[in-house]
């Protein structure tokens, strides 16, 4: 993919535990996001503020993932803000708010590859722009892969009621 500084790189994000450590998930999310910024002068966006689910700490989940990706690039980050949300509807929602209010060419939402589908729907939904998927590969055993896989087949399922799809 080619990218240009009038891009943006939104980094959806997952699950710390109580101390902050990232997730596995969250980390292969992440370490895509180092994959594009450490070759490409990028704006970015990150995603996950609080929730028990995901984060019970009182430091929102982007501020993890912020330290963790600018830890590991050798360049700074051109980080554009923070977006504090519960969960992928949220994460659609506002972060099309604020893509809204900036002048851009593309658009590119990280997310996991078991997650794909959720995104580009709610991110088409929400976007008046088009939105290009870059997954991370999920790194989990058969049985977790397939949990992952049937949460997701009810949230979209979810999402599509509720917004008469």
């Amino acid at each position: 993919m080619a990218f240009t500084n009038k891009d943006v790189l939104i980094v959806l994000g997952c699950t710390n535990d109580d101390s902050g450590v990232l997730s596995s998930l969250a980390k292969e999310r992440a370490d895509k996001a180092i994959e594009v910024l450490s070759k490409h002068q990028i704006r970015c966006v990150l995603t996950g503020g609080f929730g028990p689910h995901f984060n019970a700490t009182t430091t929102p989940h982007y501020e993890y993932m912020r330290h963790y990706i600018e830890g590991q690039l050798t360049q700074p980050m051109h980080f554009i803000q923070g977006i504090s949300s519960a969960n992928t509807f949220e994460d659609a929602q506002k972060t099309s708010e604020l893509l809204s209010s900036l002048d851009y060419n593309n658009a590119y939402v990280i997310t996991s590859d078991f997650h794909a589908a959720r995104v580009g729907m709610l991110f088409e939904l929400f976007c008046k722009k088009r939105v290009r998927l870059i997954t991370s590969i999920t790194e989990k055993n058969a049985r977790e892969l397939i949990e992952l896989m049937q949460h997701e087949i009810k949230a979209i399922s979810y999402a599509a009621k509720l917004n008469n799809l």
